[in-house]
């Protein structure tokens, strides 16, 4: 094997090593953007039931204010 043909042969294998360490990388990215978005999820599902029962006792106070002025 002469000199050109051993280049060649390490240009091929730096270029399928880039694909694969590409491919890698796109699939590391894609596992923690899903990562991120459950995380997301979880948060709006938290922060809706805080919201919610927020919401029930604003509405216990105004009953119960709108009851004790009648009184």
């Amino acid at each position: 094997m002469d000199f050109k043909q051993l280049q060649a042969e390490l240009r091929k294998l730096e270029k399928e090593a880039g694909e694969k360490s590409a491919s890698a990388l796109i699939a590391i990215m894609e596992i923690r953007a899903t990562q991120f978005e459950e995380k997301l999820d979880q948060l709006r599902i938290d922060n809706d039931k805080k919201f919610s029962l927020i919401q029930w006792m604003i509405g216990g106070l105004a009953l119960l204010i709108t009851i004790l002025n009648f009184i």
